[in-house]
């Protein structure tokens, strides 16, 4: 019951290296690590903090939309 769960697709490194959901996903991750290491950098970025709080909503939002919609090539 569990292996046709399981299986990966047959492209996986292609649509890991292409989808836009997943750059979209990296993207928002990197604006998490940056918004919970705000207080440690606070005077060393020019924007404010709530601004990466905004990018992490935007970027996961960007993601959810990307892989529902098809992607050429993948």
């Amino acid at each position: 019951m569990f292996r046709s769960i399981t299986r990966l697709h047959r492209n996986w490194d292609r649509i890991l290296l292409r989808a836009w959901s997943v750059r979209f996903t990296i993207l928002a991750v990197v604006a998490e690590i940056i918004n919970q290491a705000f207080p440690y950098l606070d005077g060393y970025l020019p924007i404010p903090q709530p601004v990466f709080g905004l990018l992490v909503g935007l970027f996961g939002g960007l993601a959810i939309y990307a892989r529902c919609v098809p992607q050429k090539g993948l």
